[in-house]
């Protein structure tokens, strides 16, 4: 079920994979997943948009709770993340998420996007 928070469609369900579940953070941006070993997940969802998806089981093992519990914030709409951009090292493009819950403190997770040589676009 969404919540009422300015963000939409945050909490909602859907599956970004095959035997993947998945809740939206920010719609059609951010979104936590279950049910694949990776940490960190990009999702196409139209020829000009890419949606990263970040694994509920890491992200809440950093929080230092349960999964339930995670989803339940990010349900409520508790749940609050913060992009930032970082200086770019070389070809590598830093991008900083700041996950926040109240009470439950904050986590950062950088992500480093490579551009191949030759390209104009960033990709994994």
């Amino acid at each position: 079920m969404a919540s009422d928070t300015p963000m939409g469609k945050q909490g909602d369900e859907f599956e970004p994979a095959p035997g993947i579940r998945g809740w939206w953070i920010i719609y059609a941006d951010i979104f936590l997943y279950d049910g694949d070993n990776r940490n960190l997940m990009l999702l196409e969802m139209d020829s000009t948009t890419w949606c990263w998806g970040f694994s509920a089981q890491e992200l809440a093992k950093q929080f230092r709770m349960d999964v339930g519990l995670l989803l339940l914030n990010n349900r409520i709409g508790a749940l609050t993340v913060q992009v930032e951009n970082m200086p770019t090292v070389g070809t590598t493009k830093r991008v900083l998420h700041t996950f926040e819950i109240p009470m439950h403190g904050s986590v950062q997770v950088i992500v480093n996007i490579e551009r191949p040589t030759g390209r104009t676009g960033y990709g994994l």
